[in-house]
């Protein structure tokens, strides 16, 4: 909403679009400081829901391109390229598909070329992970992906940020 240049590829592999739609609504509505949307508001397609969808998609409509699954990375670097789009979202990457003898080997590839896709694309990206473990300011960056060393590699380009639990000079705790 802030930036009117930012193209966006958001990568649906686990949610289905109506599913992103009701979250965006409710989501949206605060965001844009219209009525509040509750989830069940949108899922009936209330009058607050489809206004706060109207308002999203004259904002950000044709900014946002949403590639759904089955999730590969040539199906998302394609759109990437045809919108120039400088913001991936990966949702999420246990769901996508590549080449390999076994899942792990398969996620290695899928990784690599991810990671080949924000360097040669110059865009940000986002991988959602379903690989759960947990890790803090004292993890090594290995402890962060299991079952793949590509994901380790990967890393390299990764900013993990952990949150300061101490208030700052306004009492906040970020």
């Amino acid at each position: 909403l802030a930036d009117n240049d930012l193209r966006v590829v958001y990568a649906l592999g686990e949610m289905t679009p109506q599913a992103l739609a009701r979250r965006a609504a409710c989501v949206g509505a605060g965001l844009l400081g219209m009525e509040p949307v509750t989830m069940q508001d949108a899922g009936q397609r209330g009058r607050e829901a489809r206004q706060t969808l109207v308002e999203l998609v004259e904002r950000i409509g044709e900014r946002l391109t949403i590639v759904p699954a089955p999730l590969t990375v040539d199906r998302i670097d394609d759109e990437v390229v045809r919108t120039g789009a400088t913001l991936v979202v990966v949702d999420y990457l246990q769901l996508m598909r590549g080449d390999g003898n076994d899942r792990v080997q398969e996620l290695d590839g899928i990784i690599g070329r991810i990671r080949q896709l924000a360097v040669t694309r110059e865009a940000a990206v986002i991988v959602i992970s379903s690989m759960a473990k947990s890790a803090g300011p004292g993890s090594r960056i290995g402890q962060y992906a299991r079952g793949s060393g590509e994901f380790d590699y990967a890393a390299e380009l990764l900013f993990v940020g952990v949150a300061d639990e101490r208030p700052d000079e306004h009492g906040i705790i970020d």
